[in-house]
């Protein structure tokens, strides 16, 4: 994967936006690649406010589905056991 992205036929754009996330203190290079597949093209934020809010977004959401698979699995096993 990791040469893909810095073959020449990979999008600079996106090549400099995840080398920048990936300057980042404590962000490594395989969350940087996740983040900009998630978000896709910074720059169509206008303001880093917008950026931050999704991915406030996106974690509380991943929040809630992992939350709820937990739910949903303890009730299986709490079946199971009964």
């Amino acid at each position: 994967m990791l040469i893909f992205i810095e073959s020449e036929n990979f999008p600079e754009s996106i090549t400099n936006n995840i080398k920048l996330i990936d300057s980042i203190s404590g962000i490594g290079r395989l969350t940087a690649i996740t983040l900009i597949s998630e978000i896709g093209d910074i720059d169509g934020f206008i303001k880093p406010k917008y950026l931050v809010a999704f991915l406030v977004l996106i974690a509380s959401l991943m929040s809630y589905v992992i939350l709820k698979v937990m739910i949903i699995k303890f009730q299986k096993v709490k079946q199971i056991y009964r």
